[in-house]
């Protein structure tokens, strides 16, 4: 859903056991340049081919207030997991409506 800056993508032909890199970037003025949004470039490590084996770490975490900087989600990211799995409340808004909109809100203030 591109409002509440969910996007979709397919990637093909990558290679196993490599690690990729990717950024979201807006166009710039100057011709063939970009910048990239924060400074934020996130990777991700495609999987064994299927049929082998591999190592691989899961992180799991629930019940942070919303909009939290905890510590703990800089250890979590020092473990490079490639999965990371939010098990409890994802916000702690307190909604009181079953208003669609409102609640998108909550959503993006943790997004």
């Amino acid at each position: 859903d591109e409002e509440h800056f969910v996007k979709k993508l397919r990637l093909d032909s990558l290679e196993p056991l490599t690690t990729y890199y990717y950024a979201i970037t807006w166009p710039q003025v100057v011709p063939n340049s970009v910048t990239v949004v924060d400074d934020n470039i996130g990777s991700f490590k495609t999987p064994a081919p299927e049929g082998s084996r591999m190592n691989f770490t899961v992180a799991l975490g629930s019940c942070s207030l919303t909009g939290s900087r905890s510590q703990i989600f800089q250890s979590i990211l020092e473990l490079e997991p490639q999965l990371f799995i939010n098990l409890g409340d994802f916000h702690y808004e307190d909604l009181v409506t079953l208003d669609v909109n409102e609640r998108l809100e909550a959503y993006d203030k943790v997004m």
